[in-house]
């Protein structure tokens, strides 16, 4: 049986990794919407880069 420390460490690193998630996904949008003003394949490549390596990370949240 779960205990209610436990309970509460569950519900405190979902809350965390929600905060991450919803963090990373407006870095997303910002790179995302710079590269395109920009409209430079430089840019472009730059974005997806770094899209690339914040989907991974999420990726690695998801997992855990």
């Amino acid at each position: 049986m779960t205990t209610a420390t436990e309970l509460r460490q569950i519900t405190q690193r979902k809350n965390e990794l929600r905060a991450d998630y919803d963090a990373e996904i407006l870095d997303l949008i910002d790179i995302i919407t710079k590269a395109y003003l920009c409209g430079d394949d430089i840019g472009r490549e730059v974005a997806n880069n770094r899209r690339n390596r914040i989907a991974a990370r999420l990726q690695e949240n998801i997992s855990l």
